[in-house]
């Protein structure tokens, strides 16, 4: 109603009321949607917000009652209308003013950042997180959370060419979340990103050994499937067709009609001339 009315004061309060009530825009994302196509609604609302933070007794500012629900709200609607600049600097107003919500901003605001390809910052943005020793109270959440900030800090520092300590944090993760194939993938990416052919083998191998002998749910699956076709690769890429084959018939044995699997062992078979099977 508020955004068919063009009210942008109004729409600033139930954004900033929604933070403060569930920590996220997320369960409003289709009317969100709608306002992020009307950017001039849009540049009123992120306008209404600075006023909201430069003047304490605006009418949004009063009406919310707190001003860091209204810069969490805008760190938020900034990240998923892709305004980097204006989300980092709303997450670091609402970093000022709820500390207590650190975990979640900066979690939230680092992968804003590997969404938008600033891989520097964003390797800051989860050191701090991690640095200040915050997560969610419930000692098992905190493990997880903990261990997403050191598996997207590790991807992070890889970009920036930091190898090395993009390993160590990938250890770190690994370390605070074992049981997950997603965390334990991080490593030989790693390694085959900075051209490690032979460690990123061994890691994949690793990888499958590892969970490949465990009742595992889908995501597990899907992890594992392409640490398959990054084996395959890895064999062509040394010249090794027989042991690329051998991967994505694995592919195939759990996925018959996979259609990455079945065109690149067209591929393989076509460029040895062998007669393609149905």
């Amino acid at each position: 109603v508020y955004r068919q009315q063009n009210d942008e004061t109004a729409l600033l309060r139930i954004l900033a009321r929604t933070v403060q009530q569930t920590g996220s825009l997320e369960c409003i994302e289709g009317p969100l949607a709608k306002i992020a196509k009307d950017h001039q609604l849009l540049d009123r609302i992120f306008q209404a917000a600075a006023t909201a933070h430069d003047q304490k007794n605006s009418p949004a500012a009063a009406t919310a009652r707190v001003t860091a629900g209204i810069d969490l709200a805008m760190a938020e609607l900034a990240r998923m209308t892709e305004r980097l600049d204006s989300a980092t600097q709303f997450y670091q107003r609402a970093l000022d003013d709820s500390p207590k919500r650190a975990a979640t901003l900066l979690y939230h605001w680092g992968l804003a950042l590997l969404d938008q390809q600033d891989y520097a910052t964003a390797a800051e943005v989860f050191q701090e997180g991690i640095a200040r020793q915050l997560g969610p109270k419930d000692p098992t959440v905190r493990k997880v959370y903990r261990a997403n900030l050191y598996f997207f800090l590790a991807g992070a520092l890889e970009m920036t060419g930091e190898t090395s300590q993009a390993i160590a944090a990938a250890r770190q993760a690994v370390k605070r979340q074992p049981d997950s194939a997603l965390i334990a993938s991080r490593q030989p990416w790693i390694c085959r990103h900075a051209k490690r052919p032979t460690a990123a083998q061994k890691g994949y191998q690793r990888l499958i050994d590892t969970f490949d002998l465990k009742d595992h749910d889908r995501p597990t699956r899907k992890v594992l499937q392409a640490a398959r076709f990054e084996l395959a690769q890895l064999a062509i890429d040394r010249n090794d067709r027989q042991a690329a084959e051998q991967w994505l018939e694995q592919v195939r044995d759990e996925d018959p009609q996979n259609v990455g699997a079945l065109n690149d062992l067209g591929s393989l078979w076509a460029n040895q001339n062998k007669p393609l099977q149905p």
